[in-house]
């Protein structure tokens, strides 16, 4: 009997070929949707098919139907703000499970199919998506962060950036401007993008300011006493998406942690040398998709066979988004879903080495 592992990798090893079968498939049907995307239509649906086999294949391994539904929701709400019709999105879904029929042999088609036809099933492509404001107004934080977005957006970095920095010198904590301003204009950011109201240019405009923001609010921070514990800190390999667990580590910083702090897209290899080097008691990985959960457990693996002390991994980021409980699964010793959480579980995990 095929594993659902056999099948993922499979689909792992060829998603390129399966996602070029894809969009001529797609191209033969529907050609007017093309149109809609003129020049880049191949190259958008073919990075798109090929993500979405990466997402089944994780979905499989770890055997969370619920991972993959959510990945098509997230992209079928994408592709409505951007003007395309329920049959156009049921053309490209029914394009992805025909490519899988003509690369992949009976036995391997199977779960994958099973999972697009219950994903397909979930999903309300007749629905419409409507665009709904996360940040409250009527909140004094979510009212900053409104103006610091606002603000960026058009242009004004320096003003956005002194509109955050005099709130701090006027009493407002370092750690809520992080928690309570910037990281939700963050994620206001995504959900305009992904309301197609922002380009991915403004999206890169906004987070480079926040990175250069919390480093200066970082220098206006009186830390702790140093105690004794050390943090490594890192998005893993395919992870491009890193501004929470910066966060995470500047709080921790503050409270007295030495951190060393790794940045976005590190090689699983690197980790342990550097967990080697600087005796850290504390490991934290993020990923930002569910399809980066492979590269998440090569990493603890890593982590796991060439530390030279016993280390606690924590994990953590939007891929986990539908799964939570699988932090388990992937070998790691606790889970957070939010900075406040990361903050509080950090000292419990070192606690027990």
């Amino acid at each position: 009997m095929i594993s659902n592992s056999e099948v993922a990798e499979q689909l792992e090893e060829n998603a390129a070929v399966i996602a070029a079968i894809a969009f001529q498939d797609l191209a033969a049907k529907d050609s007017a949707m093309l149109h809609l995307l003129g020049d880049e239509a191949e190259s958008i649906w073919t990075e798109h098919f090929s993500q979405k086999i990466v997402e089944l294949a994780a979905a499989l391994i770890a055997g969370k139907p619920q991972l993959f539904h959510d990945c098509m929701q997230w992209s079928v709400q994408a592709m409505q703000a951007r003007s395309l019709s329920a049959d156009h999105l049921d053309s490209s879904v029914d394009s992805m499970r025909a490519a899988l029929m003509q690369h992949l042999d009976s036995e391997l088609q199977k779960p994958a199919i099973a999972y697009i036809d219950s994903a397909q099933t979930s999903i309300n492509m007749k629905q419409s998506f409507d665009y709904v404001i996360g940040l409250d107004p009527g909140i004094q934080s979510h009212q900053l962060a409104l103006h610091y977005l606002q603000t960026v957006v058009v242009g004004n970095i320096h003003s956005a950036m002194d509109s955050v920095i005099d709130a701090v010198e006027n009493g407002l904590p370092v750690s809520d401007a992080y928690l309570n301003v910037l990281l939700p204009a963050q994620v206001e950011v995504g959900r305009l993008w992904h309301a197609n109201k922002l380009s991915i240019a403004e999206e890169h405009l906004v987070t480079t300011t926040t990175h250069r923001l919390m480093a200066v609010l970082a220098q206006m921070v009186e830390r702790e006493d140093n105690n004794g514990n050390t943090l490594v800190a890192a998005a893993v390999s395919g992870n491009a998406h890193e501004l929470g667990i910066r966060t995470i580590t500047y709080l921790l910083e503050f409270d007295g942690w030495k951190t060393i702090y790794l940045g976005s897209d590190v090689p699983a290899a690197d980790l342990p040398v550097t967990i080697n080097c600087f005796n850290a008691e504390l490991v934290l990985l993020s990923i930002g998709l569910s399809s980066q959960l492979k590269s998440l457990r090569k990493t603890i693996e890593q982590i796991r066979d060439k530390s030279d002390r016993p280390v606690k991994i924590m994990v953590g980021g939007n891929g986990f988004a539908g799964a939570p409980h699988l932090w388990r699964e992937v070998g790691a010793d606790g889970f957070a879903s939010s900075a406040e959480q990361a903050l509080l579980m950090a000292q419990e995990l070192v606690d027990q080495i």
